[in-house]
């Protein structure tokens, strides 16, 4: 910005509690980074003007769920259960270069920005947790502008033990998706250390971002939570809950069972044939009704997995 002053001149200003179809025109005048007034004709008194007539003006919009380790990753392998999709992607998330991690964390900030996002909470898989990884990381944020929760993952529950049977694979196969868990200790180390090193300010914010309930123990969420508590910050991981933050069922499936379990198996046919089994089935009590729901729905999961397995081994045939 070439003034600490801009001035918006003209744009429809989006306001909820107006008419949305049709919001007024107004201007918006901005001073170091705060919007200071918004009305009609406002006096420029210096500032950059910026013709925003026949523009929707709105605020920024934010992201609340992101992994910027991922945007390199982007279109590889789309197609993918969740659970599959993870074996492949987790490993090429880890120990990547320093120019690497400045490169995906700038693109990604650049994406979202070109679509309107001022703001991503940033769950990233930073695979080593060190000063230098992380600096590079909140330095590019910084410099491209961006508001940033940031949130490292972490996990102390080996990324294989989402695999059944993972002893049949090969010990290079088992070494690459991750065969030992981080300790809890060393983790909680490294964030009171960034907490401290780089302190809430400005356009960067901390959050807590224990990966998920299946890579955490019991152990590793409470000690997130008292570590939140300690600092006054905010819990993501990635699991449905109510405003009150308790464990809740899919918004679109009310009646579907609470707690679900998914094993993925691997069994070597041939050397360059493998079968992939996965099964899908509820963890613990479920009432009737929810189990008759289950039960009625399990052809169109069928339909779904076998789907995204026909369209790997098509995509791998053509390999």
């Amino acid at each position: 910005m070439a003034s600490d002053k801009l001035l918006l001149r003209g744009g429809q200003v989006y306001d909820h509690d107006g008419d949305v179809h049709k919001p007024a025109s107004a201007d918006i005048l901005i001073e170091n980074g705060d919007i200071a007034a918004v009305g009609p004709n406002l006096e420029a008194g210096g500032a950059e003007i910026v013709d925003a007539r026949g523009k929707l003006v709105v605020p920024g919009l934010i992201n609340a769920h992101y992994h910027s380790h991922d945007t390199l990753c982007r279109g590889l392998f789309e197609e993918l259960p969740l659970e599959t999709w993870l074996l492949y992607t987790l490993p090429l998330g880890a120990n990547r270069s320093r120019e690497e991690l400045r490169a995906r964390t700038l693109v990604g900030a650049l994406e979202s920005i070109c679509c309107g996002i001022t703001c991503v909470q940033d769950m990233l898989g930073l695979i080593p947790l060190d000063d230098a990884s992380t600096d590079v990381v909140i330095d590019a944020y910084r410099e491209i502008g961006l508001r940033v929760v940031f949130s490292p993952m972490v996990w102390d529950i080996a990324p294989i033990a989402m695999v059944r049977d993972k002893d049949e694979l090969p010990t290079d196969v088992q070494e690459m998706l991750g065969t030992t868990g981080r300790p809890i200790k060393d983790q909680f180390d490294y964030l009171e250390s960034q907490f401290n090193r780089h302190p809430a300010a400005g356009t960067l914010h901390w959050a807590l971002a224990p990966f998920a309930p299946q890579r955490c123990s019991p152990k590793m969420m409470q000690g997130c939570a008292d570590l939140a508590h300690k600092h006054d910050l905010l819990v993501y991981t990635q699991q449905f809950c109510d405003e009150n933050e308790n464990i809740a069922r899919h918004p679109m499936a009310p009646v579907w069972p609470e707690t679900m379990r998914t094993t993925v198996q691997f069994t070597a046919e041939a050397p360059d044939r493998t079968r992939v089994t996965v099964t899908w089935e509820v963890a613990g009590k479920a009432t009737a009704e929810e189990m008759a729901v289950f039960l009625e729905h399990r052809g169109s999961m069928t339909q779904g997995w076998s789907g995204s397995f026909d369209k790997l081994e098509s995509h791998l045939s053509r390999s």
